[in-house]
């Protein structure tokens, strides 16, 4: 074990402002039952080097063996300093367990007046190591720190954040860590920090409508063909994963791909005939999307097996319904730049890779397999979200999340999103994401999502999990914004991946 040596944070010059970095921590790391996992540093957030006052990581029992946990740090501007810390594991019998090596730098400002320090790509960093606890090390350990800037102290005029990081000597990548500044995102509303005790003024502005500027992307599996299906408009979106499995009983008539398109076809019709519902309905989005899904499992035709989740927008509210392992996420941008997970659906599953599903199948094959077990619109999740303009709004199927961890997805989708001369539209956000996975989930080697859950489960599966991959994109934006979808829905077509729609109803 090694314990960490002496440290406190250097400063270089005189602070004239600070600022404040959410920093959020990642690691994978086996434990036993009753072991507690740490960050501790130089920062009193981290516990002054005290494991027993340090920030905390957490685990579920759907993302295990990895560990987050996120602390604010506070950073002085305009100076180069530095922080550092360790992972510790505290064991049930009180015995405290050291990550080995080095002290882990932190965090690493520069200025322009410290431009010497810095490459041509930014400022020098240590090589990042992995993680050792002990002398054995877990296989595939690494650490993974993500830095969300904010400013306390920092005058409202925004140029004495351009003066301390200039374009070219911007961090871009220290130490496993992404740290940006200001970004120009879809709708986003500027939210500024000032004082000497660090008051909040916020831009205020007067509520607008909201609509969804939305895109798709959707790839199948290198052999078979694709089983996903979704929908999306200026008010709603859908997606829906086909179970696999179904084309076992082809011969009844059972097809899963087109079971998929039918309950999407079927939910964003329920969700846009509204001349028959009350006002009281219409201001509902979350029982608007249960309604949906109950609407679409009874008026299908084909016969198949799916998951589904399907969105609305209503207001400033978001309503969601999920049923199985696909699911959405909430993402806003932070003020200083980047985006943040604000909410995420829970997987349902009744045992590994056996996720919640709505089944149809025709009236022999029910009497071979039995009725008793199957899934209802009744056993989905429903969720009331608020957004404003500027959250980014992801619906997808398994073949996502099962082969990108959360904290990837935030990194791509940042370093899209921090291009200031464009912003990034919905279908590349979603292509992004779509490429990405569907390239880990031929990596056989590769430490992924379904491979940490496989071996929480017994299960030998290493490397990703080659499944069709959907994902629907949609930036929330003013009612006005330029960036228009066309009128109606767009609506995947069956079985080719690239091909849509559109529908009016």
């Amino acid at each position: 074990m090694s314990a960490p040596a002496p440290t406190s944070v250097t400063v270089g010059a005189a602070m004239s402002s600070w600022l404040h970095a959410d920093v959020a921590f990642s690691i994978v790391a086996e434990t036993t039952p009753g072991d507690r996992v740490f960050a501790v540093g130089t920062s009193e957030t981290l516990g002054a080097w005290d494991p027993r006052a340090a920030l905390e990581l957490t685990t579920a029992p759907e993302t295990y063996p990895q560990w987050s946990g996120i602390g604010r740090l506070l950073a002085p501007t305009c100076v180069k300093a530095c922080m550092e810390y360790k992972m510790v594991i505290l064991r049930q019998d009180g015995g405290v367990c050291w990550e080995e090596g080095p002290n882990r730098k932190l965090l690493e400002l520069h200025c322009a007046s410290t431009a010497a320090d810095a490459t041509a790509d930014g400022p020098r960093a240590p090589p990042a190591e992995a993680p050792r606890f002990g002398c054995a090390p877990a296989d595939g350990q690494q650490a993974h720190v993500v830095f969300r800037i904010s400013a306390c102290g920092i005058p409202r005029d925004l140029s004495t954040v351009s003066t301390c990081f200039p374009d070219e000597d911007s961090p871009r990548l220290i130490n496993s860590a992404s740290m940006t500044s200001s970004a120009c995102l879809p709708g986003c509303a500027m939210v500024a920090e000032e004082g000497e005790e660090g008051e909040e003024e916020a831009i205020e502005s007067a509520p607008v409508a909201l609509r969804l500027w939305a895109g798709a992307h959707r790839t199948a599996k290198p052999e078979g063909k694709c089983e996903d299906a979704y929908f999306f408009s200026a008010s709603a979106a859908g997606v829906a994963d086909g179970v696999g499995s179904m084309k076992d009983f082809t011969a009844y008539g059972v097809d899963a791909a087109a079971y998929a398109a039918d309950l999407m076809a079927g939910a964003s019709g329920a969700l846009h005939r509204r001349g028959a519902e009350s006002e009281a309905e219409a201001s509902a989005p979350r029982e608007r999307t249960a309604k949906a899904v109950a609407a679409a499992d009874a008026a299908a035709s084909t016969y198949g097996a799916s998951t589904i989740t399907v969105l609305a927008l209503e207001g400033a509210e978001v309503g969601v319904t999920n049923l199985g392992d696909s699911g959405f996420m909430l993402l806003r941008p932070e003020p200083w730049g980047g985006m943040k997970l604000v909410e995420r659906s829970r997987e349902q599953n009744h045992s590994f890779n056996t996720p919640y599903q709505l089944t149809r199948v025709p009236p022999a094959l029910m009497q071979k397999i039995g009725g008793r077990g199957l899934d209802s619109p009744e056993d989905g999740e429903s969720y009331l979200c608020n957004v404003q303009p500027g959250d980014l709004l992801l619906l997808y199927t398994d073949g996502l999340t099962d082969n990108l961890h959360w904290f990837e997805m935030l990194k791509l989708i940042d370093d899209l999103v921090m291009t200031p001369s464009e912003r990034a539209s919905p279908e590349a956000i979603a292509k992004a994401l779509v490429v990405a996975a569907q390239e880990r989930s031929l990596d056989e080697t590769a430490e992924t999502p379904f491979s940490k859950n496989a071996r929480r489960h017994r299960c030998d599966w290493p490397g990703g999990k080659i499944d069709d991959v959907t994902v629907v994109a949609a930036w929330v934006v003013p009612e006005g914004d330029a960036s228009a979808v066309p009128e109606g829905i767009t609506l995947s077509c069956l079985h080719d991946p690239a091909a849509f729609r559109q529908a009016v109803f």
